[in-house]
């Protein structure tokens, strides 16, 4: 409200928080991905609603009616389409709101996913609008004439004024101004920057294969180019021909490669794991046609015009004297084995990449998470307000035991056939925990810079069993660690070395806050090895891990199984049995534990395959561009070859002069390529794990590739040459 009020740099600016529900109903209860939004949140979107009306500012005082907004799915789903579903109650969590307005199903929100929109202001009903809370993101609509560095000055203006006013509140606080596209391609800008630069290779390759055919064949049509210098045709009407005849190529290749990535597209998106927003994937639009359009003038008048410079320079007198292809090289030869070296260097630095991102995968691929997800299912549970919910609760107030329902549940589960080890935590591992500042008995003074900060995890006893995690020092916990006021607690070992290196830390003490906090002191009865809990192959923050006693009063939380046999077959039973004992309870993301782990690893798999599939084909062209190269010298040398082999040649002599040509190229092109790929390499090194740019056996496996393709490319031109017949070829002579 008050950046709305006192800013100056927006025309338009509205609150906007992800948040998920369970929505009960007729059928089992699900969980709905929703967003608490102000006023002017749709307006920005340029969304109109189907039916109904969006939020207003009379939606967000205290005391006014629950209202919400939904999806054009969920209408569909829940409502079948009714015109009734406007004004109808839709409950989420213990809350019943009025039904005011569905939006198309285009439009799904900043967080890409919503289903429902509430009143930001008026959430948590009945909650006061307040001043603390500062965990939620916003949305503008910069003024005329306003550019985002005015607008980050403006809003720094307002916090500053905000901080003098309200220093309670406000102290350190403020505001940064962003675009909406660095928010939303910011992370996977580098990874489609390399995409860009592999299509531009793939490109470049392209273009020199057909360059160096089109010289070929215009070296061959020399004499003609001659006879009709000679009858009149002036340079532009060479140059229209070439042209025509480029372009035809072009056309022909550019209509194949749309209709290619019209499916293509929708495949790569499909298989890659980085998603979009809905309102910005890629598709094919007139701007890319344009841009295909563009790029395909540009090649016509490149590879048209390129091989003009090399009929100017000989006679129609010359040329007959020469033969109707018997060429001598010259400019013409040299022109090829430039561009044929040129197409082996960049193969290469495509291979060098595809290399490093394959060793980069198989590095993280045998990565060691500390924990062991193999056989493990994990389930998020929401338990109903009330016990036996169909739906809402019928009043807000009564509830369910939590810790007796939970508790429950779990000797339930662990009676399932298959069931080893069973346990309930706050959060499934790599599904993302809560940090604290905790402080430790008898540690030094600490500032900002150095206050120690670990990430919390509440578990029940049987988690370290269930999930894999090795006790180093200690135990795990117990039933009889269990309770609200439960005080000891378990630590991962970074938090154990940087406060008593060297000594065991069971029996040690730490609490929330600092040390004159009044927290309770924890005590450690335990410490576990150190765990990539929260991201592989790093935990975003090298800060430790603290395990609480499972917290009673959770009513939202995690189940975790290991199975003997499938985790996934314990999906259905499990839900099954949480169901028969509560049949209000809210079972969502089920999924074997291995799949998270394969989800962390799932950009790194994508991006070596992709790279991969780039170099694959760039070295498919390169063969053939050194292929050629060789087939149109060896042609262009037949009757020096028959010559050789009259004087005395021998097979292997002529085989090796072939060959030779083939493998000289290819090493010029390995050598340029590897030092290009050495510098290029600083812009991929972020996306690589345990692998360094330079990596010898990358930059030696693709020499070595790239020398074999290039032998065995000039096999074929090097038989074809001792298949020469010396009279055939002396004959013309």
């Amino acid at each position: 409200i008050d950046y709305r009020d006192r800013s100056r740099s927006f025309s338009k600016i509205a609150a906007w928080e992800p948040i998920t529900f369970i929505r009960y109903g007729s059928g089992a209860p699900e969980q709905i991905n929703a967003e608490t939004v102000s006023d002017d949140y749709f307006s920005i979107l340029g969304a109109e609603p189907l039916m109904g009306r969006t939020l207003t500012a009379a939606d967000d005082p205290v005391g006014a009616p629950l209202v919400a907004v939904i999806g054009e799915r969920l209408w569909e789903r829940a409502y079948g389409r009714s015109p009734t579903a406007i004004g109808s109650t839709l409950r989420l969590n213990s809350f019943a709101y009025t039904i005011v307005g569905v939006v198309p199903a285009s439009v799904t929100g900043r967080s890409d996913n919503a289903e429902v929109w509430v009143s930001f202001l008026a959430f948590p009903p009945r909650a006061k609008p307040s001043r603390s809370g500062r965990g939620f993101s916003a949305i503008a609509v910069l003024a005329p004439g306003v550019d985002r560095r005015t607008a980050q000055a403006d809003v720094t203006t307002v916090a500053k004024a905000l901080e003098q006013e309200y220093r309670d509140t406000n102290e350190g606080r403020g505001m940064e101004v962003s675009s909406l596209a660095d928010e939303i391609f910011g992370q996977v800008r580098p990874a489609i920057s390399l995409l860009f630069g592999a299509v531009a290779f793939v490109l470049v390759i392209a273009c020199a294969s057909v360059a160096s055919l089109l010289l070929a064949r215009t070296e061959s049509r020399r004499r003609e180019f001659s006879l009709r210098r000679a009858i009149g045709a002036d340079e532009k009407r060479l140059i229209r021909l070439m042209l025509s005849e480029s372009a035809w190529v072009v056309a022909l290749g550019g209509s194949a490669g749309v209709l290619l990535s019209m499916w293509a597209g929708d495949a790569l998106l499909a298989l890659s794991p980085v998603q979009l927003p809905s309102f910005a994937a890629p598709d094919v639009d007139w701007r890319t046609m344009a841009f295909v359009l563009g790029i395909g003038m540009l090649i016509t008048v490149v590879i048209g015009l390129a091989p003009l410079r090399t009929t100017r320079t000989h006679s129609l007198s010359q040329d007959l004297r020469e033969g109707a292809v018997e060429a001598r090289g010259g400019t013409a030869g040299r022109t090829l084995q430039v561009i044929v070296a040129g197409q082996v260097a960049v193969t290469v630095t495509l291979l060098v990449g595809a290399a490093l991102f394959g060793r980069s995968f198989a590095a993280l691929a045998r990565f060691d998470p500390a924990f062991n997800p193999d056989g493990v299912v994990s389930m998020r549970v929401q338990l109903p307000v009330v016990a036996g919910a169909q739906a809402a609760p019928p009043a807000q107030g009564s509830s369910v035991d939590a810790g007796a329902a939970s508790l429950a549940l779990l000797e339930d589960l662990r009676g399932l056939p298959g069931v080893t080890h069973a346990a309930l935590a706050s959060s499934v591992p790599l599904g993302g925990q809560g940090a604290i500042f905790y402080s430790a008995e008898g540690m030094g003074p600490v500032d900002a810079t150095n206050r120690p900060r670990a990430y919390l995890h509440r578990v029940s006893p049987d988690y370290v069993e269930t999930i894999g995690l090795r006790v180093m020092d200690g135990r795990g916990f117990a039933p009889t660690d269990l309770g609200a006021n439960a005080t000891n607690v378990l630590v991962t070992n970074a938090l154990a070395r940087r406060f008593w290196p060297g000594e065991s830390a069971v029996g040690r003490r730490i609490k929330n806050g600092d040390l004159t906090s009044e927290s309770p002191w924890w005590t450690i009865v335990g410490v576990v090895q150190d765990a990539n809990l929260r991201g592989i192959p790093q935990n975003p923050t090298p800060d430790p891990d603290i395990f609480l006693p499972f917290n009673e009063r959770s009513r939202g939380f995690a189940v975790l199984l290991r199975a003997d046999s499938d985790p996934a077959s314990l999906i259905k039973p499990a839900t099954d049995v949480m169901r028969r004992r509560e049949a209000g309870i809210a079972v969502f993301a089920a999924q074997p534990l291995r799949d998270l782990v394969d989800q962390q690893l799932a950009a790194s798999r994508f991006l070596t395959w992709l790279t991969a599939v780039f170099a694959l084909t760039a070295l498919t062209l390169a063969i053939i561009g050194i292929y050629g190269l060789l087939a149109y010298w060896v042609g262009q040398r037949t009757r020096e070859i028959g010559v050789r082999a009259a004087l005395g040649a021998n097979r292997g002599q002529l085989m090796r002069m072939v060959v030779g040509q083939g493998l000289v190229l290819a090493l010029i092109g390995v050598v340029a390529g590897g030092v290009a790929a050495a510098g290029l390499g600083r812009f991929v090194e972020t996306q690589l794990y345990a692998v360094s740019r330079f990596d010898i056996v990358s930059f030696a496996a693709t020499g070595g590739v790239m020398i074999l393709t290039a032998f065995i490319a000039s096999l074929v031109p090097a038989l074809r040459a001792l298949r020469i017949d010396p009279i055939n070829a002396l004959r013309g002579e």
